[in-house]
C-alpha cells in the first residue's frame, strides 16, 4: 500500500512514498485533491464534487469538467499503474481510498490541537504534554491553508478554503499565544521570541502582540 503526504499548509505539495508527486497542472485539480483529502471518509457525488470548482456551469457541464480534470489527478497520483489506486471513482462517486496511508498536515495540525483542548491536566503551563503538541502543531504551520491554490471564478470553493483558512489562521495564532506565555512563565525568554516574531507577522496589528514581542526582547 502507498503512503500519500498532502500539505495544505502554505505551499502545496504531495509525496507519494516520499517522492514529490507532479503533474497537478491547475488549480482545480489541487483543489479536489484537497477537498477530498480533507473529507476523505465518505463517497462525494460527482454532481455534488462538480459544483465546487465549477460552480456556475450548468450540471451536465460541470460533470464533464470532473470527469475531464479526474485522469489528470489520476496521473498525478500514479494510479494508472498502481495495483491499488488511491483515488476511487464510479458513474457517482469520487473520493480516495480510505485504506491508503495519508497524512495530511491540516488534519495533523488540529488533532494535536485538539489533543491539548481534552488533555486533563492541572495548568497548561506546567504540562509538558500538551506544549509538546503545541509545538508540534506549530511545527506543521508553513503559511495559510491553500495559499497558492486560487479558483477566482468559484465563489463556492474560494467561501469554503477561505473559511478553512480563517479557522486555522485563529488556531495558530490562539497556539501561539499559550506556547509564548508558557515558555515566558518558565523564564525561557530566548525560546519564546522565535514564536512572539511569528506572532506579530501574523497579527501585526494588535498591540497587544506588539509588546509581547518588545517584553520579550526587553
Amino acid at each position: 500500500m502507498r503512503q500519500m503526504t498532502v500539505r495544505l499548509l502554505g505551499p502545496f505539495a504531495v509525496l507519494i512514498n516520499g517522492v514529490p508527486a507532479t503533474g497537478f497542472s491547475y488549480a482545480k485539480v489541487r483543489a479536489l485533491l484537497a477537498y477530498l483529502a480533507l473529507r476523505r471518509r465518505h463517497p462525494h457525488s460527482r454532481a455534488a464534487l462538480a459544483a465546487l470548482p465549477w460552480p456556475d456551469q450548468p450540471e451536465r457541464v460541470a460533470r464533464a469538467s470532473l470527469s475531464q480534470a479526474l485522469p489528470t489527478l489520476r496521473a498525478a497520483l500514479g494510479d494508472k499503474d498502481a495495483e491499488f489506486p488511491i483515488l476511487l471513482a464510479d458513474s457517482l462517486h469520487v473520493q480516495l481510498d480510505p485504506a491508503c496511508q495519508l497524512a495530511v498536515d491540516v488534519t495533523q495540525f488540529l488533532a494535536a490541537l485538539q489533543a491539548t483542548d481534552t488533555h486533563a491536566h492541572r495548568s497548561w503551563r506546567t504540562c509538558p504534554h500538551c506544549a509538546e503538541q503545541l509545538q508540534a502543531a506549530l511545527a506543521l504551520y508553513a503559511g495559510p491553508f491553500l495559499a497558492d491554490v486560487l479558483i477566482p471564478d468559484s465563489d463556492v470553493f474560494e467561501e469554503w478554503a477561505t473559511q478553512q483558512r480563517e479557522h486555522i489562521q485563529q488556531r495558530v495564532l490562539s497556539a501561539l499565544a499559550h506556547v509564548i506565555e508558557r515558555l515566558e512563565w518558565c523564564g525561557d525568554y530566548a525560546a519564546a521570541l522565535p514564536y512572539a516574531r511569528q506572532l506579530v507577522a501574523l497579527d501585526p496589528l494588535l498591540e497587544a502582540n506588539q509588546r509581547t514581542l518588545l517584553r520579550l526582547l526587553a
